[in-house]
């Protein structure tokens, strides 16, 4: 992971977790410069101390590190955090590559920048038209070429305009539907002039099949899927 961008992230005062990103990341050809948006950080009440780790700027890295890289979901009970190794059944076919040279070429940040309460717990309206402000910042300091947001409630609150100087190109439309679930695509322009594709894909947890929308992915972004398994 590099922290080059840690004072760009540290200046968006309505970030509370600094975005994972890769070492190779700013290195990637710039068609290959992938962004996942993960949804949010899911703490339990009734675990102590559980609130408190979650108010650690650091603790998407750590989650991203732990749970990810070193794989710590294995050993959860009920199969919590699957939304890991389905990211990488989903990207790179199985799960038992090194996952670490995945990380390492991506970023990734939560779209809802506080903690849930439960895993059932659902982001407000006023979450999620916060969440586009965060994106906005983010994704104006990373320019990716693509972002992947995990899961597809967010493009339901798609701003109509951004405050900044990003221009919207298009609107979320229907990408296909996959897996019982609705695919979504946009795209925006940033401050640069770097055109992003958005895609929206069903949330990599539960009734998540991810040979569907590998081959869905594959069909819409080959370039970007045959890079990330290489």
């Amino acid at each position: 992971m590099t922290t080059t961008l840690d004072t760009e992230f540290n200046a968006i005062q309505t970030l509370n977790w600094l975005p994972w990103i890769g070492d190779n990341y700013l290195t990637a050809p710039t068609t290959n410069k992938l962004l996942f948006i993960g949804e949010s950080h899911y703490y339990n009440p009734d675990e102590k101390g559980s609130l408190e780790k979650h108010q650690n700027t650091g603790y998407t890295r750590i989650v991203i590190e732990k749970v990810a890289i070193e794989k710590e979901y294995k050993e959860y009970k009920n199969k919590a955090a699957k939304i890991f190794p389905n990211i990488h059944f989903t990207f790179l076919g199985n799960d038992n590559t090194d996952t670490k040279s995945f990380w390492n070429k991506v970023g990734y940040y939560n779209f809802i920048q506080k903690p849930m309460n439960t895993n059932r717990g659902r982001p407000t309206k006023i979450d999620n038209i916060n969440g586009w402000t965060n994106f906005d910042d983010v994704v104006n300091t990373v320019s990716p070429d693509t972002c992947i947001f995990l899961g597809n409630s967010a493009a339901k609150y798609f701003p109509k305009s951004f405050k900044s100087d990003t221009k919207i190109i298009s609107l979320p439309t229907d990408n296909g539907w996959v897996n019982n679930s609705a695919s979504k695509k946009a795209e925006i322009q940033l401050h640069n002039g770097q055109q992003v594709k958005l895609l929206f894909i069903r949330h990599p947890s539960n009734y998540y099949s991810w040979q569907d929308w590998n081959k869905h992915l594959v069909n819409r972004v080959p370039d970007l899927m045959n890079w990330l398994k290489a």
